[in-house]
């Protein structure tokens, strides 16, 4: 299996996630240069305005980061199983699963971290910061070796169930 160096960190967030977090900090940048909306509130907590916006924004690009990565992680699968020599490929459901626990995990960290989220203008996202935190590191922490333990399992007994059982 194709190793995913620090817990999937890049592959899980880049590119949409960073998009997001362009756009909070080019939010906060023309509040901080004088432009501040008339109809729209402010929050106090990051001084970024359009907070909405940002929150469909950010659920927008971690469904599209999923879709980016499952993309990749099959392109990456059907590549190892032919080198294998795989003709049919077997079903690839934890690539779905490890796909969504990983980049839910890391926007969840992102949206707890950094300080310009608009996620944090809710009570209960500032309230629960520590908790959020820990519960998206553990799933990431935990997300990665199992789909990877399962990906191994899932080509080692395809490439023995195709090619038959092996006589002693």
């Amino acid at each position: 299996m194709l190793f995913r160096k620090y817990l999937a960190f890049i592959e899980s967030t880049f590119p949409w996630i960073w998009v997001c977090l362009l756009t909070w900090w080019i939010d906060r940048l023309f509040v901080e240069l004088g432009h501040r909306s008339s109809d729209t509130v402010i929050c106090t907590h990051s001084d970024i305005q359009y907070v909405k916006l940002h929150q469909y924004l950010t659920i927008v690009a971690c469904v599209a980061q999923i879709i980016h990565s499952i993309k990749r992680r099959k392109t990456q699968f059907k590549r190892e199983a032919r080198i294998m020599g795989i003709e049919d490929m077997p079903c690839q459901w934890f690539i779905y699963f490890g796909s969504i626990i990983v980049c839910s995990g890391w926007t969840g960290m992102v949206v707890c971290l950094i300080d310009v989220s608009p996620w944090l203008c809710m009570d209960t996202i500032v309230q629960n910061r520590a908790s959020i935190t820990l519960l998206s590191l553990l799933a990431i922490a935990g997300g990665v070796p199992i789909e990877a333990k399962i990906w191994d399992k899932t080509l080692q007994d395809t490439l023995q169930y195709q090619s038959g059982p092996i006589d002693i």
